[in-house]
């Protein structure tokens, strides 16, 4: 049994990599039953940023159930270093059309692979709508945190994009008069009151 923690932590937020996302929701797209993965992880303070590699093994699903076998957990992580196998902090899958609220069986599975880490891991659920759910255990600081805010991170562009619409874009002045005597001319309000 962990000790649990009293003080609460500072909120924590779980930060997705735009390729590990698209990752995510490739897989989704490409099966209509549930359907499992896992993914790299790196945590910063009380963000958990999901990385990738994105991984798929071998599993037995169902339109409501997905399990990964033994079996396909370690060719998963055949050929990886010590220190990638080490990032597998992440367990995902599909609620396919369903809402992305997570089952007992969900948050079992959770706590398992959570203990397994020794110190945290993370669930993301997502489904074809692109509703996404994520939970986190993290026993360094004692705490279970559900329903994480998820942030999807787009990559750095080369132009200052700020800048740029600054200098381009001016705000126009609108004559503030009646929308009848401004659109007059336009034939717009010919037959009105006739």
């Amino acid at each position: 049994m962990k000790k649990i923690n009293l003080n609460p932590p500072p909120s924590p937020c779980v930060e997705v990599t735009l390729s590990a996302y698209a990752d995510m929701q490739a897989i989704v797209a490409a099966c209509e039953i549930e359907v499992g993965w896992l993914a790299g992880c790196e945590k910063v303070g009380s963000i958990y940023r999901v990385t990738g590699p994105v991984m798929v093994p071998e599993q037995d699903c169902h339109g409501a159930t997905t399990e990964i076998s033994p079996e396909g957990l370690v060719k998963c992580y055949e050929g990886m270093s010590v220190d990638a196998a080490n990032r597998i902090r992440c367990w995902g899958h599909s609620h396919v059309q369903m809402s992305v609220s997570p089952s007992v069986q969900d948050e079992e599975t959770l706590e398992q692979l959570a203990g397994q880490a020794g110190d945290f891991f993370l669930s993301i659920i997502v489904n074809k709508a692109g509703e996404v759910y994520a939970g986190v255990i993290d026993w360094t600081v004692g705490w279970q945190f559900s329903d994480v805010p998820v942030r999807i991170l787009w990559p750095e562009t080369e132009t200052d994009w700020a800048a740029e619409v600054a200098a381009k874009v001016k705000e126009k002045e609108i004559y503030a008069g009646s929308a009848r005597g401004f659109y007059r001319g336009l034939g717009l309000f010919d037959n009105y009151n006739r």
